[in-house]
């Protein structure tokens, strides 16, 4: 459960980490 349960919070950080830098990239050009 541990495992999963940390493979889970880090993809959420990813994916909000991707989707920050898409939408920073977005705003700037």
């Amino acid at each position: 459960p541990d495992e999963a349960e940390l493979f889970a919070k880090s993809a959420q950080r990813a994916y909000e980490l991707f989707r920050d830098k898409a939408a920073f990239s977005r705003s700037m050009s």
